[in-house]
C-alpha cells in the first residue's frame, strides 16, 4: 500500500511537470502537441550509433538522459538518489567493517584456544571469550534492526526510482508514437505499389 501511494505520487509529480512543460511549448510554438523526444530526431542518429559501437546504445537510458537534461525537478530527484545511495553504501560499509572485525575476532580466537593443551584451561578461556562475544552481540543487537530496515529501505528506494525511470520515459516514447504515426503508416504506401508490380512480374512471365 506504502508503494503504490508513492507511486501515485511520482505520477502526480510528472503529470504537473508534464503539464507545465506543455503550457511552455504552447506560449513558445503555439500548440498543446509534446515535442518528439531528441533521440528520435535525425541529428542525433551518428550519435546514437557511436553510442551503439561503445555498448551504450541503449535507447531506454538515452531518453531518460535526454528527460534529465530537460527537467530541473528531475534531475534535483536524481542528484538526491545517487547521494541517498551513497551514503547508504558507506555507512553501510563503516558497520559491515566493525561487525566483521569483530565476528573475526572470535572465529580466530575460537581457533586459538584449542590449541591449549591443558583442557581445564581451554575450557575457562574458551567460556571468557564466549561471555564477551554473546555480550557483544547483544550490545548490536539494535543495530542489526536498523541495518536490515536500511537495507530493506534501500531496496524500496531502488525500485521506486526504476519505477519514475519507467514512468518518465514511457511519457516520452507515448510522444514520439503521437508525433510520428506517419512514420509508422509509411509502410501502408508501398503496400500498392508492390501489389502492382507483382502483378507486372507475373505478367511478363507467362
Amino acid at each position: 500500500m506504502q508503494k503504490l501511494i508513492v507511486i501515485s505520487i511520482l505520477l502526480l509529480i510528472l503529470g504537473c511537470n508534464s503539464r507545465e512543460s506543455k503550457n511552455n511549448n504552447s506560449s513558445k510554438k503555439g500548440t498543446t502537441t509534446q515535442e518528439t523526444p531528441e533521440v528520435f530526431q535525425e541529428k542525433n542518429i551518428i550519435e546514437q550509433y557511436k553510442a551503439r559501437a561503445r555498448g551504450r546504445g541503449n535507447l531506454f537510458y538515452q531518453l531518460y538522459s535526454e528527460a534529465l537534461e530537460k527537467d530541473k525537478n528531475l534531475r534535483k530527484i536524481e542528484n538526491d538518489y545517487l547521494l541517498m545511495r551513497e551514503a547508504q553504501e558507506n555507512n553501510l560499509k563503516k558497520y559491515n567493517k566493525f561487525n566483521n572485525s569483530n565476528n573475526y575476532y572470535y572465529a580466530e580466537a575460537h581457533d586459538f584456544i584449542h590449541t591449549i593443551l591443558d583442557s581445564t584451561i581451554r575450557m575457562e578461556v574458551m567460556q571468557l571469550v564466549e561471555e564477551s562475544k554473546k555480550k557483544y552481540s547483544h550490545s548490536v543487537s539494535e543495530q542489526e534492526k536498523i541495518k536490515n530496515s536500511v537495507i530493506k529501505n534501500s531496496n524500496t528506494i531502488e525500485d521506486l526510482h526504476k519505477v519514475l525511470q519507467v514512468v518518465v520515459t514511457l511519457k516520452m516514447i507515448e510522444n514520439y508514437q503521437n508525433n510520428e504515426m506517419e512514420s509508422g503508416q509509411s509502410i501502408e504506401n508501398i503496400i500498392q505499389d508492390q501489389e502492382n508490380f507483382i502483378k507486372e512480374l507475373k505478367k511478363n512471365i507467362k
